[in-house]
């Protein structure tokens, strides 16, 4: 090697020791940046990690809270209708224990009583009003008013409900179907025991009062006179030839007859005055007049009644009515004694020539 080729050898290495230092330098910012950006990448890794778990504790907590709010719902739900049940009872309680009190009616006024002294309580009724045959009117002080039938079977009971303010929810109209179901059939069993006790005390054959029912409503006259000093008349009637009629037509023209003579006589009588029926052609009227004028003028217009029928069963001999009467307490003062005269009356009535009015030796 020349010594004019050193030179050049020391110019190249120093070049290229200048290139190593400046790569060597590089290489060390390039291996800080690295680090730098490794340290940065770390720091958003905790920080994502961070985020994601308080994002994970917020949805967390959001179910939480809502699994509270859920559960309180439930829990505001469930004292709701514990509340529900309760009130409930207490209707039901209410009613079943004035159903019980209202089954002493034995008559239709009693039970409308027993239907007004109805627990409003427990139907949130601030009005209630029961009334027969049509609805009935009252005042509603300007609260919604409803008027429904008792009983759908068409009995002729109705009642009529108003509500007070913040009543009327769905537990209230269902006491309020509770309670006119049992009043609906207490009516009816109202009306049955009516009629089996019109049954019992009325003729079948004639629909007038019968011979129970006489000596019943006689006995009461007769307590009612005395203690009042009031003073009523007794007529016993018995149709004339009425045998003649069934021999002549047949029972059932006969039984026609007894129908169309007691119509007859009843026709006669005033609001006041009632006639019974005792039994085949005998019949009993009891009139509040005691004035002896009063009484024959009255009881010989109920033997021109059955003489106007104008039935001629044969022989010549229309059918008529013989009657006696006697006043209590001027003739008798006990009911044994009474039917004794005015039957005695009666007998005189019959053999005098029958179709007359008689009235007691008294009058």
């Amino acid at each position: 090697m020349s010594e004019r080729s050193q030179p050049v050898i020391d110019r190249r290495g120093a070049a290229l020791e200048r290139r190593l230092a400046a790569t060597a330098n590089g290489l060390t910012a390039a291996a800080t940046r690295a680090d730098a950006d490794a340290t940065h990448a770390t720091h958003l890794s905790d920080l994502a990690m961070l985020l994601a778990t308080l994002v994970g504790m917020g949805v967390l907590l959001a179910g939480g809270a809502l699994l509270l709010q859920k559960a309180w719902r439930l829990a505001i739900e469930a004292d709701s209708q514990r509340d529900r049940h309760v009130r409930w009872a207490e209707q039901i309680e209410q009613i079943l224990a004035w159903s019980s009190r209202a089954k002493e009616a034995t008559t239709r006024s009693q039970l409308i009583g027993f239907a007004h002294m109805a627990p409003r309580e427990a139907i949130g009724a601030a009005c209630l009003s029961i009334a027969e045959s049509v609805p009935p009117r009252h005042a509603s002080h300007g609260l919604a008013r409803i008027v429904l039938p008792v009983d759908a079977a068409g009995e002729g009971l109705h009642a009529s409900v108003c509500f007070a303010a913040g009543r009327g929810d769905d537990l209230d109209h269902h006491a309020l179907d509770l309670m006119l179901g049992h009043l609906a059939a207490l009516w009816r069993t109202v009306l049955r025991q009516e009629e089996l006790e019109r049954a019992a005390g009325h003729d079948a054959l004639t629909g007038l009062p019968n011979r129970r029912t006489f000596e019943s409503e006689l006995r009461r006259r007769v307590a009612v006179s005395k203690r009042r000093d009031l003073g009523f008349t007794l007529a016993m009637v018995d149709l004339d030839h009425f045998k003649d009629v069934n021999d002549s037509f047949g029972h059932p023209e006969g039984d026609a007859v007894l129908r169309r003579a007691g119509e007859a006589i009843r026709h006669v009588l005033r609001g006041s005055d009632r006639i019974y029926r005792l039994g085949g052609e005998e019949f009993a009227v009891l009139l509040e007049t005691t004035d002896p004028d009063g009484v024959a003028d009255l009881l010989d217009r109920a033997r021109q009644a059955v003489r106007s029928l104008a039935i001629e069963p044969g022989g010549g001999r229309a059918l008529s009515a013989s009657i006696g009467w006697a006043v209590f307490p001027a003739d008798a003062d006990d009911r044994a004694e009474l039917i004794r005269v005015a039957d005695a009356a009666l007998y005189r009535a019959k053999t005098a020539g029958r179709d007359r009015v008689v009235g007691s030796k008294a009058a």
